[in-house]
């Protein structure tokens, strides 16, 4: 086995001895959610302020805190579903000794 696979291998067992939910939140809500969401409500913010012919701080602030709240629930879900996702990769890049453990 090469040294990158044998490598690899230590990744993915010290990633699954932190266990799933942990890898969930790290993976799902603060690798992909959070930075998805910022980058979903800038840009939100930006086409409003040229549809609208606003300010681009005009058109931010009218966004809370009905759309930051909605959002927030919405890319929390999401970023569960995302995270389970990698998760159930992990496992399959693991083998077959490991899928027992979901």
């Amino acid at each position: 086995m090469s040294k990158a696979k044998q490598q690899r291998r230590k990744e993915i067992k010290a990633e699954m001895a932190k266990g799933k939910n942990r890898y969930i939140l790290q993976r799902g809500f603060l690798a992909w959610g959070i930075p998805v969401y910022i980058f979903y409500l800038l840009l939100t913010a930006g086409i409003q302020a040229i549809w609208e012919k606003k300010t681009y701080a005009q058109s931010l602030k009218a966004l809370f805190p009905v759309t930051v709240i909605l959002g927030l629930v919405v890319f929390g879900i999401a970023s569960y579903f995302i995270g389970r996702h990698h998760w159930r990769q992990l496992l399959k890049e693991a083998g077959p000794k490991y899928r027992d453990k979901k």
